[in-house]
């Protein structure tokens, strides 16, 4: 892992291949930023494929900036937990790094946990939110956080800019 951090932590120029190509790798700290670092390098590079699904890093990005605007629009505040609960998917994917780029930090709840365990985890981890599916309805009921899902919040999520946005947790 030292290697790796070491390599991504270089300046960096490949101009020699084209101009276009130069850029200046910054200091990774956060996986978040590791990610951003990765998808200004390969923005049209396959980052997830999950099934019939696929995404590039650039369309990862953009989804999850969105989904971090919402989180924070929703009200969560740095550090605090947010659940996630949902088959896997790219929508996985794209709730995990939403909730690093919100400033968040994210509880995953395996999808075939009871009712009375998520409730007792979210009470538990006192989460701010949980992120889901409409597949999951019937055990996210009377949860003492919101719920979002993610399938029904197509609209609220179009509506929200693509760009990063900004949290820098220290």
């Amino acid at each position: 892992m030292t290697r790796l951090t070491d390599a991504l932590n270089d300046t960096r120029s490949l101009s020699h291949i084209h101009p276009a190509y130069t850029f200046i790798v910054k200091p990774v700290k956060y996986m978040a930023n590791f990610f951003e670092q990765t998808c200004l390098r390969h923005p049209n590079n396959i980052a997830v494929i999950c099934g019939s699904s696929q995404l590039t890093y650039l369309q990862l990005d953009r989804r999850a900036n969105r989904l971090a605007r919402l989180l924070l629009q929703s009200g969560l505040k740095e550090g605090q937990t947010v659940g996630i609960y949902m088959e896997r998917s790219v929508n996985t994917y794209i709730a995990l790094l939403a909730v690093l780029k919100a400033g968040g930090a994210f509880v995953p709840l395996d999808p075939s946990f009871p009712a009375d365990r998520v409730a007792f985890i979210a009470e538990d981890a006192s989460l701010q939110c949980l992120l889901t599916t409409s597949t999951m309805s019937e055990k996210t009921q009377g949860l003492p956080c919101q719920v979002l899902e993610l399938d029904k919040a197509r609209d609220a999520l179009a509506a929200q800019s693509s760009s990063d946005p900004g949290i820098r947790v220290p």
